[in-house]
């Protein structure tokens, strides 16, 4: 008879927490059937309801707002009722129109904090730094803002808006708009260990001053981005980033001859930037038939993946001398004809390209040509040379020229006296 007694006991006690316990959500569109879990999803909310004066103890494993209207979701509105709630193993506020968080989640005696938030298929535009728990945090944290509208990951969005520290954080922002993270974004030593999903957004490239959490466990996840594998992004083959993406690693999309290859898989050299013009040169006059060394004023990164193209809209062949091009890695040599007013040089590699006009000016036989001083020793030790042969030939044609006169003169001079010493 004990043994019936205690088994009914037993049943009462189990039923009158399951009533007790539903009775929690009585006078609001929630179900609290299920024990520790608190269910208002799908109920057209757009404010947490009011649960009157039912206290709710301990943990709730799950706090489910899911599917409805909320655009502001202000956790104060939990109210005295949450107050001895420990935590909140899951609150979803996922697939409502929410674009901001109104107050601080995990404020002590007065708000609840979570372990895991949900704010995936919403509106946000920007990280609602609210979200973040305020004064205390689970060992891991864990937050899904995955498909709203972010643009960016902001500087210090985590130091700005806690105040202990996190000793793992998952962040999970996938399928966003994020091109951009600034390089402070996780600095403040606020967070020990990281874990951050970023597939499926709009990078290119992030900052090599990127600063992240280095752990055993951190991860970065980084496809499914259009990631451009110019010379500005040569730098992640030797950061930490190759270990932490193995799970999800980032692919090329730019330049066309490396797309859909994977980054860690690329050469050094393979990451090739587009040409740029300088704006180093100068002008230098001579004449016509002189030999110059025109040089195409670009650069790249490396240089040696350049490949120059000469083109000239207008020749002009003084005396009948054909034009004489000698054509060179950056540079080309014109010789006999030096009358080109519209000369062009075209750099690329798979990069891109770029065209430079060179245009020049041609006034009685002196043309005035744009040069490149970037490289100016052997164009320098070239003139000099010009320079000492025009000098060594002058001077050799002065010689013979005095010594043809002073030859005459003493020619002439023979003459004289030879009629004057003649017969009479």
């Amino acid at each position: 008879m004990s043994r019936y007694l205690a088994v009914l006991v037993f049943v009462s006690c189990i039923s009158g927490s399951v009533i007790g316990q539903s009775d929690q959500c009585a006078g609001t569109p929630c179900d609290c059937s299920q024990r520790h879990i608190v269910d208002c999803s799908g109920r057209g909310l757009t404010d947490i309801p009011k649960f009157k004066n039912n206290f709710f103890r301990g943990p709730i494993k799950l706090f489910d707002f899911s599917d409805n209207n909320f655009v502001t979701f202000d956790p104060n509105e939990f109210g005295i009722n949450f107050a001895s709630v420990s935590t909140i193993e899951v609150l979803d506020l996922s697939n409502n129109q929410l674009t901001s968080i109104a107050n601080s989640f995990a404020v002590t005696n007065e708000v609840p904090g979570y372990e895991k938030l949900d704010l995936s298929n919403n509106k946000f535009t920007e990280f609602p730094g609210k979200a973040l728990p305020l004064q205390f945090s689970p060992v891991d944290l864990e937050i899904d803002i995955s498909n709203n509208y972010l643009t960016t990951i902001p500087m210090q969005f985590v130091a700005n808006n806690v105040m202990e520290l996190i000793p793992s954080l998952t962040l999970n922002a996938s399928n966003n708009l994020i091109d951009s993270i600034h390089p402070m974004a996780f600095t403040g030593d606020l967070i020990t260990e990281l874990r951050l999903d970023l597939t499926s957004n709009h990078l290119t490239n992030i900052s090599e001053d990127l600063f992240f959490p280095v752990s055993q466990n951190g991860e970065f996840k980084m496809s499914d981005n259009p990631w451009n594998c110019d010379c500005k992004f040569r730098w992640i083959l030797t950061s930490d980033f190759r270990k932490m993406s193995l799970s999800s690693p980032p692919v090329c999309n730019d330049p066309a001859p490396l797309r859909t290859r994977n980054v860690f898989d690329l050469k050094a050299e393979e990451f090739v930037c587009r040409p740029k013009a300088l704006d180093i040169r100068g002008e230098v006059k001579l004449n016509k038939s002189d030999y110059i060394l025109l040089s195409c004023p670009v650069t790249a990164d490396p240089e040696i993946s350049l490949d120059v193209t000469w083109s000239f809209a207008v020749t002009c062949q003084p005396r009948g001398k054909p034009l004489k091009l000698i054509a060179q890695t950056k540079r080309v040599a014109i010789k006999d004809g030096t009358c080109f007013p519209h000369s062009t040089c075209t750099a690329e590699n798979y990069a891109g390209s770029i065209e430079i006009n060179l245009n020049r000016i041609i006034t009685d036989g002196i043309e005035s040509c744009p040069m490149d001083f970037g490289s100016s020793g052997g164009n320098m030790a070239f003139i000099i040379l010009i320079i000492l042969i025009i000098f060594v030939v002058a001077s050799v044609l002065m010689c013979c020229a005095l010594g043809g006169y002073y030859g005459y003169l003493r020619g002439s001079g023979g003459s004289r006296i030879w009629q004057e010493g003649g017969p009479r």
